[in-house]
């Protein structure tokens, strides 16, 4: 099923890229709370992620252009009952931004999603930040939902893009990635329970390896995902635990491409499907 629904998303990327997809306008929003700002957007459909930057201590570690050309970002994507689609691409009925705290809902045919992000930073100078969020899919029809959801980071730490090991773990039960470079810089994202799809890549969605937990280094990124059915009325609930420390001085920052080919591949990116934390409640 997860399979089936990459080669989906990889065949509406090829349509997007040959601008046969009109893509929405972008709506931007932020939190920040100490040493850290996150930025999303909320509306960008295949172009750009769901987060575009984590800014700790004036670094942004989704700041870099990739070799790719795909935007750095965390994307979050879902498959229901066939429909393939970035989050964003959905129509945005409630959202609230203030302080360190940030939701979005969302209404689809059938279902609605909300996203809420919690942002603790650390103090001026510490290099560390730490972001919660949580998913929940609800099933507003009458009958059964069947539906992917997925996650997929593509981080440039220090804002320097290509020096990064991406790692999963454990090798049994996998469901953590850790993202570490040269510089001493850690990145950690935690998936509880065990997701159903992992991989990795060293050259965007495009080259995603489903079931290869690394260490690759390069320009790697990778991808958490969840698949199943959501009984009428009832509910999904998961959960991401995403950490950094050690954030130091940047690199030569490039800014990103604004090129079709960028928004190709960025919209390849919701391939790489996942969510972690399931919890189902019925009506």
């Amino acid at each position: 099923m997860l399979r089936e629904a990459k080669k989906n998303f990889l065949a509406i990327a090829a349509i997007a890229g040959a601008g046969l997809i009109a893509l929405p306008s972008a709506d931007a929003a932020s939190i920040s709370n100490d040493n850290s700002t996150i930025t999303f957007d909320t509306t960008g459909g295949g172009i750009t992620p769901f987060i575009t930057g984590w800014t700790v201590d004036g670094i942004n570690q989704y700041g870099a252009a990739t070799s790719t050309g795909e935007a750095a970002g965390e994307y979050l994507g879902y498959v229901s009952n066939g429909t393939i689609d970035n989050i964003t691409s959905l129509p945005v009925i409630n959202s609230s931004f203030s302080g360190n705290i940030g939701t979005v809902e969302y209404q689809g045919n059938g279902f609605t999603v909300s996203v809420m992000e919690t942002l603790l930073g650390g103090s001026p100078g510490s290099g560390s930040s730490s972001l919660s969020e949580t998913v929940t899919i609800n099933n507003t029809g009458t009958s059964t939902l069947s539906a992917n959801a997925g996650q997929y980071v593509h981080l440039t730490l220090d804002g320097v893009a290509g020096k990064q090991t991406t790692t999963l773990s454990p090798s049994s039960g996998t469901n953590t990635a850790t993202v570490t470079n040269t510089l001493g810089t850690k990145y950690t994202d935690v998936m509880l329970p065990t997701p159903t799809f992992v991989g990795v890549s060293n050259s965007g969605i495009a080259g995603f390896d489903e079931g290869s937990l690394g260490p690759i280094t390069g320009d790697s990124s990778f991808g958490f995902g969840w698949s199943g059915s959501i009984d009428a009325g009832g509910s999904e609930i998961f959960s991401i635990t995403e950490t950094l420390s050690g954030v130091t001085s940047p690199g030569s920052v490039v800014p990103l491409p604004n090129s079709a080919a960028s928004a190709l591949a960025t919209l390849v990116g919701l391939g790489a499907i996942s969510f972690a934390r399931r919890t189902r409640r019925t009506a």
